[in-house]
């Protein structure tokens, strides 16, 4: 019984060991939660439906074990009441209900979101699977609402009579991807909003500028250092009018500039100065409410002819709207370039490429984030202006047709598609921007598509198992299963031969160009893992060349195109029967999630042909007992009515019948302790015999050990049963001074059997042979095939039954 308990330790990374060990010790902190396989074992399941964890069903704890070792989050609802279960992944989820959700019941564990996901609870507890992407959920797990949205399939889990019994949720947290999205989202409205409002005051000051919108204008003596303003010009600066009017020294109007922007003013006028012409420059000054504002001065220098600097004219401009606006703009562009390199999401803005004709045959890559690099591979600054078809030779065309469409209808397109020349998966959305151009944020999602697809093959091998019978229908399911959940060259299955170490494959699935393997193959040509095979070791084979068992013979693999090989073995009764292979014919290193699709899968073949077999000994019991009962009412039969005949009263008929189904009840008890197949001779004399033993040594037995079948021990026991009652009543037991002795012989297959009695009354002749004859002489002798022969001794009865120990075919017939 203790191999049956779940080794749930070994499901526990080193450091949650680690801490489980200490709060075993006297220090234990009560505050700490122990990992989810301590937990489990540690639980007290004996008041929950599933009742003590040792008489768990053995589907129930394949189960468990899966969902402990795996990585990903995963919780079980199990039996009627649905009983939560958990691991260490998962326990995150639930908040503050962590841990005293593990036991409860599916609805306790989630009342708030019950009302959300009972249908679809329902509706795999009918057969369906559901998956749903970024699902909203409102929580209240912390002890407050918060809005969550979640990836997650659930599927229903068969248990050994084929009935659902458990719904199996593989979760995901959307959440983190969800407020990313819609940050994300909110950002890019921003710079819209921006860039907008940017190109609009642009515009205003372009209209003011041409409308000789002009806040102020100023005139400079260079040669006096005169320097006059207008009204206007004296407050945008903060300096009283009648000063402007009358002059003032440049140096005084420099006074009112930002500290900040004096030195880049003073360099801008000394290079115009010095040079002549148009002047432009902004800088900000401080206006009579003390706060500073941006200006922008436009003019010109004229020189006298011999060179020399005259005059500085212009007009002054108010720009701190268009200065705000440029700094917001510069803002969102920064916040939007930030969103964009820190993306875990691949992102592309990409631009159509199209023929003479107008047809679209490429796109080009304008720009991408990191994430992208990240995602594809791709060394970073390698992709923009290069096309797709530049970067990924060979890619599917429905790439360039997909992302055209979505150009020329304006309507954005979900997609989830495998890039063949990378071998993997991705998940995005495509829009229109205009100007033949898109952009596209996508996620690699190869491993949750190779993980639906595993488990989508694990759900179809368990319906294609359930009512199952033959050995060879179950290998071919799992053959099919791989198949259909490993991506590889080449699947199929073989017989073994162990007397000859060969293996007859009969049947496999092949990808175009490569060979079938069908046919008988020798072990050894292929190296020394059938070892291996034979101890129920999965046989995982990444490279043919560096496994140190197959490295020396990659003839044979070359020659059916094999570089990398995983081998499941099919066990029945102890014997390898069958092997399951996938082939690859390039380098396949075989990943954690692959080993454990097989492991699963060898799981469910070994529940399979346990299943076979307790219906096979279910069957097999069905059937001895109904052929065990046919053969007892017959005996009983023949006893009633052959008793009934020849008694002369009902009681002498009554007393007769009892006593005979009494033997024939002890002998039944000793086939119950051997399981109805065979009883030792002595056992059944010792039965037989033991109403009639006296004290001291009036009966004496002798004999080898011998086995008998059921029906010779129901026989025997009859024939010592009459022998017995007739020396009480008439024979060597009827005085204080008779013996019986019984003694048997084995020899070559025969057997041999004596009842001999002395010391009695004077036997004298019956003048009428009754039932009792005829049951010792004909029926019993008929079970040994033999003969059976009563001698009317004078000094006492003897009884010979000569026979075999084989029990002959119409033995039954009486």
């Amino acid at each position: 019984m203790a191999q049956a308990v779940c080794d749930w330790e070994r499901f526990r990374p080193l450091s949650d060991r680690m801490t489980a060990r200490a709060f075993s010790g006297a220090e234990q902190d009560p505050g700490k939660v122990l990992p989810m396989a301590d937990q489990i074992s540690h639980h007290d399941w004996s008041g929950t439906p599933l009742g003590s964890h040792r008489q768990w069903p053995q589907s129930l704890r394949t189960i468990v074990d899966m969902m402990l070792a795996s990585g990903h989050a995963i919780c079980l609802a199990w039996g009627p009441e649905q009983t939560f279960l958990y691991n260490n992944a998962y326990a995150p989820f639930l908040g503050a209900r962590h841990p005293q959700a593990l036991g409860r019941p599916f609805a306790e564990v989630w009342p708030d979101v019950w009302a959300d996901i009972e249908p679809l609870v329902t509706r795999v507890f009918g057969g369906e699977t559901v998956t749903f992407q970024a699902m909203p959920l409102v929580m209240t797990r912390n002890g407050y609402a918060e809005d969550t949205w979640w990836d997650f399939s659930y599927s229903p889990v068969h248990d050994e009579t084929g009935e659902i019994s458990g719904l199996l949720n593989i979760a995901s947290d959307a959440t983190p991807r969800i407020l990313a999205e819609r940050e994300r989202d909110t950002a890019t409205e921003k710079l819209r909003v921006s860039e907008s409002v940017a190109r609009a005051n642009f515009e205003r000051v372009q209209l003011a500028l041409g409308a000789g919108a002009i806040i102020g204008t100023w005139f400079w003596d260079i040669g006096a250092d005169s320097f006059t303003i207008d009204e206007p010009f004296a407050r945008a600066i903060g300096l009283d009018p009648a000063l402007g009017r009358e002059g003032i020294p440049l140096s005084q109007i420099v006074e009112t500039v930002h500290p900040d922007d004096q030195a880049g003013l003073a360099d801008a006028i000394g290079k115009v100065v010095a040079r002549g012409g148009h002047y432009a420059h902004q800088y900000r000054v401080r206006r009579l409410d003390g706060h500073y504002y941006w200006l922008e001065a436009n003019g010109r220098v004229d020189r006298a002819p011999d060179g020399t600097p005259t005059m500085f004219q212009g007009v002054l401009i108010d720009i701190e709207e268009r200065r705000a606006s440029e700094d917001a703009l510069a803002r969102s562009e920064a916040t939007w370039r930030t969103v964009f390199e820190t993306l875990r999401e691949g992102f592309i803005l990409g631009q159509l490429i199209r023929d003479a004709s107008g047809y679209v045959i490429d796109w080009r890559y304008e720009a991408v984030n990191d994430a992208w690099h990240d995602i594809i591979g791709i060394p970073r600054g390698t992709a923009a202006g290069r096309t797709v078809r530049e970067l990924l030779p060979g890619i599917e065309d429905e790439w360039v047709n997909e992302f055209a469409r979505v150009v020329e209808t304006g309507q954005s397109a979900r997609f989830t598609r495998r890039v063949g020349t990378l071998d993997r998966w991705y998940d995005g959305v495509a829009q229109s921007i205009g100007d033949d151009r898109f952009t596209v944020i996508f996620m690699d999602v190869t491993d949750r598509i190779k993980r639906d697809r595993r488990q989508a093959a694990l759900l179809t091998l368990a319906d294609e198992l359930r009512g199952r019978s033959d050995l060879e229908t179950i290998v071919t399911a799992a053959a099919s299963c791989m198949a259909d959940g490993l991506e590889v060259d080449r699947v199929g299955s073989g017989i073994v031969n162990l007397r000859e170490d060969t293996i007859d494959v009969r049947s496999d699935w092949c990808e175009p160009g490569m060979p079938s393997a069908v046919g008988r193959h020798a072990f050894s040509s292929y190296g020394s893992y059938l070892a291996d095979l034979r101890r129920g070791d999965i046989v995982a084979v990444d490279d043919i060349y560096e496994d140190a068992r197959t490295s020396g013979r990659h003839g044979e693999f070359d020659a059916i195109q094999t570089r990398s090989f995983l081998d499941l073995p099919i066990s029945f009764d102890g014997r390898l029967y069958a092997v399951v292979f996938a082939h690859s014919r390039t380098l396949h290193p075989w990943t954690d999630g692959e080993r454990q699709f097989v492991e699963q899968v060898s799981d469910r073949v070994r529940v399979a042909l346990a299943r076979q077999r307790m219906e096979d000994a279910q069957r097999a019991l069905t059937q001895e007992m109904s052929h065990r009962m046919k053969n007892m009412l017959a005996m009983v039969q023949a006893i009633a009515t052959q008793t009934l005949r020849q008694a002369h009263t009902r009681e002498e008929a009554r007393e007769a019948i009892s006593s005979r189904l009494l033997a024939l009840a002890r002998a039944q008890d000793i086939l119950t302790r051997t399981n109805f197949s065979e009883a030792d001779v002595r056992e059944v004399v010792e039965a037989a015999i033991a109403p009639h033993r006296l004290a001291g040594e009036r009966v004496a037995m002798s004999g080898p050990r011998a086995d008998l079948s059921a029906q010779q021990a129901l026989g025997l026991s009859l024939a010592i049963h009459e022998l017995g009652t007739n020396a009480a009543k008439y024979g060597a037991l009827s005085n204080e001074t008779g013996r019986i002795e019984m003694i048997w012989d084995v020899a070559d297959g025969g057997f041999k059997f004596h009842w001999i009695e002395t010391g009695g009354p004077l036997v004298i002749v019956p003048k009428r042979r009754g039932f009792g004859s005829k049951l010792i002489e004909r029926i019993v002798a008929s079970y040994f095939d033999g003969e059976g022969h009563i001698e009317f001794d004078p000094a006492g009865i003897c009884f010979t039954l000569t026979g075999s120990l084989v029990q002959p075919v119409n033995a039954l017939k009486t």
